[in-house]
């Protein structure tokens, strides 16, 4: 596949919530302009809602609305980042984002993808405790709420941004192979 301007290989999609800096980031990309996918339903304030009032069935019937967006939204990328998908703010786009990388085995076997992590809802008790409210319900394939959080598929990679990071993965049993050390970069301006 090409892309105007892009020439040969995979596009990149850099997903999360956007912040009023990101054009600046994209601008130190030095001529490589990864498209920046914001989905406003994978943002947990939208509709000031508190997802805490969610039940584990809630959270799975809205991600798997959730994953037919990504999977319209994402259709031409080849790889796509996804952002701290591991800090169970939104457990239905937690949800999703495994739900999307799963269907993408069988649909899409050519698409990558990564979860960039440096935050951890093991470090939130609130997110634990919606997280925890999976197990009572999850579809068969699932073995409890940490597949949903810390998915182990092949099709999927992680970037950790510290050395703890990688090891917090691989505590969650994240292969370390495909965990990949990655430090934010530092900004000298």
């Amino acid at each position: 596949r090409t892309r105007s301007g892009w020439g040969r290989g995979p596009w990149f999609t850099l997903f999360g919530r956007a912040t009023a800096g990101i054009g600046d980031y994209l601008d130190m990309l030095g001529g490589v302009r990864p498209d920046f996918v914001d989905i406003p339903g994978f943002d947990p304030a939208c509709n000031d809602r508190d997802v805490s009032c969610q039940s584990g069935a809630d959270y799975i019937r809205e991600g798997t609305a959730l994953a037919v967006v990504l999977a319209e939204a994402l259709e031409p990328h080849d790889l796509v980042c996804f952002e701290n998908t591991t800090v169970g703010n939104h457990p239905a786009a937690s949800y999703a984002v495994h739900a999307y990388v799963q269907a993408c085995l069988e649909q899409a076997p050519h698409k990558r993808f990564l979860i960039r992590a440096h935050d951890f809802l093991l470090d939130r008790p609130a997110n634990l405790a919606n997280a925890r409210k999976f197990d009572a319900v999850l579809p068969p394939g699932f073995a409890g709420w940490r597949d949903v959080f810390f998915p182990r598929l092949p099709n999927l990679a992680y970037i950790g941004l510290t050395t703890a990071a990688c090891d917090r993965l691989a505590a969650q049993g994240i292969d370390p192979r495909v965990c990949h050390y990655l430090p934010n970069g530092i900004d000298d301006r």
